[in-house]
């Protein structure tokens, strides 16, 4: 008769059902994290196109389109003064003909080239001078060999 206390023992609270649940689902979301592995998006393909070129080219157009329309510009203002233009031609043609003037160095003096031409003499004297000085002092230093002490060797050698 007693039994159904027995049956409350055993079955866990309803409370506890659910905070149990609640950790499982807890733990369940931690494990699935750590082994969670991570996969590349692929590339598109519009960040693969070599862009760079394009641009370049863009901007080569847009600068030769810009020096154009200066150039037209200007063209256009200068059609009001087309009498400088000639004006113009006429100085350059006269700065064509113009011929710079000519260099033309004035003698040297005769005392210069008489100085000029006789230092190299004294410079080829001084030379000589001492190379004659330097050959006697190394005769000097030179002394002929004793033939006494040559023959001496030779009997000692033998």
């Amino acid at each position: 008769p007693f039994k159904f206390m027995d049956r409350q023992d055993n079955k866990e609270s309803i409370r506890r059902q659910k905070v149990g649940a609640m950790v499982e689902k807890v733990k369940k979301e931690e494990e699935d994290a750590i082994n969670f592995r991570f996969k590349a998006k692929q590339i598109p393909v519009h960040i693969r196109a070599n862009m760079l070129e394009g641009i370049m080219k863009g901007k080569e157009e847009e600068r030769n389109r810009k020096r154009e329309e200066h150039v037209a510009k200007v063209k256009q203002l200068e059609q009001v003064f087309q009498f400088a233009d000639k004006k113009i031609g006429n100085v350059q043609k006269q700065k064509a003909e113009e011929k710079p003037p000519k260099f033309k160095a004035k003698p040297v003096p005769q005392f210069v080239k008489m100085e000029m031409m006789k230092k190299p003499e004294e410079e080829k004297k001084q030379r000589e001078e001492r190379i004659k000085e330097e050959a006697k002092k190394r005769l000097e230093e030179v002394q002929p060999p004793n033939i006494q002490d040559i023959l001496k060797q030779a009997q000692g050698s033998q």
